[in-house]
């Protein structure tokens, strides 16, 4: 899934800006999978109930709540939650919950395109060696050696480049660096973003984004036939009609 999601994805490329909040009707109208600009935004909603059977919205992904019940972990309904959403969260959210009311808070874009090539064919080639080699005593090395790099490439973009500072003075304190204060925080982040960073934050937030979208269109569209569901897969009990919904989309 996330592969697929870093070849085939559109991605904000040249970081993003803030922009004007009126400007969030016409960005969530784009074409999730080809969108102009990729966005993410600040939302609160009122009196938030769902649609599905499947709750979508994680209660640790929440700004703000009140009044509200959890399914498993996930908002099944709150009378007040705000969220910060990118627009592809926000298109399953449309799908997922109904709402009284909704206010835009903040809101930032960027322009959209594929990964460079270069990369592309580096995941590419990689995944091609992992599936080909498979099962190959002779390539077993080169095997284990590409599936590391490919399932590696995801990481290297979410890779936490400052950890927290751990002291002991008598007693053991842990102190989070953040940019709102502590002077080490550009001068280490600088330094590691120079020998150990590999790619940007940001990107891999919009991979797993498309992989959790991919992912949500089937549930929305099977939704109670759905018994379980995992990054790249759903079961239940599918009809003929179903599996060949579910074979046309693998083909798109």
């Amino acid at each position: 899934s996330y592969p697929s999601s870093l070849c085939t994805g559109y991605y904000p490329t040249e970081g993003y800006e803030p922009c004007d909040v009126n400007e969030f009707d016409e960005l969530a109208k784009q074409d999730v999978e080809r969108p102009q600009y990729r966005w993410f935004a600040k939302i609160r909603l009122h009196n938030v109930r769902p649609k599905l059977s499947h709750s979508y919205w994680s209660e640790s992904k929440c700004v703000e709540l009140d009044n509200f019940m959890v399914d498993n972990g996930r908002i099944r309904r709150a009378e007040l939650m705000t969220i910060w959403a990118t627009d592809l969260d926000w298109e399953t959210f449309t799908h997922a919950y109904v709402w009284d009311s909704m206010e835009v808070l903040d809101l930032e874009k960027g322009k959209a395109s594929l990964l460079p090539r270069e990369m592309i064919e580096t995941i590419l080639d990689y995944y091609g060696k992992k599936t080909l080699l498979k099962g190959e005593k002779d390539k077993e090395s080169e095997y284990i050696t590409s599936k590391e790099f490919c399932n590696s490439i995801y990481g290297n973009f979410v890779y936490k480049l400052v950890s927290d500072q751990v002291y002991f003075d008598g007693d053991w304190e842990t102190r989070k660096l953040d940019d709102e204060g502590d002077p080490m925080f550009y001068e280490l982040i600088t330094q590691v973003s120079d020998t150990k960073a590999n790619g940007f934050f940001d990107l891999g937030l919009i991979c797993s984004a498309i992989a959790r979208h991919r992912l949500w269109e089937f549930i929305i569209k099977f939704d109670s036939k759905c018994w379980y569901m995992d990054t790249d897969s759903v079961k239940g009990e599918f009809t003929e009609e179903d599996r060949e919904w579910i074979e046309n989309y693998n083909k798109k």
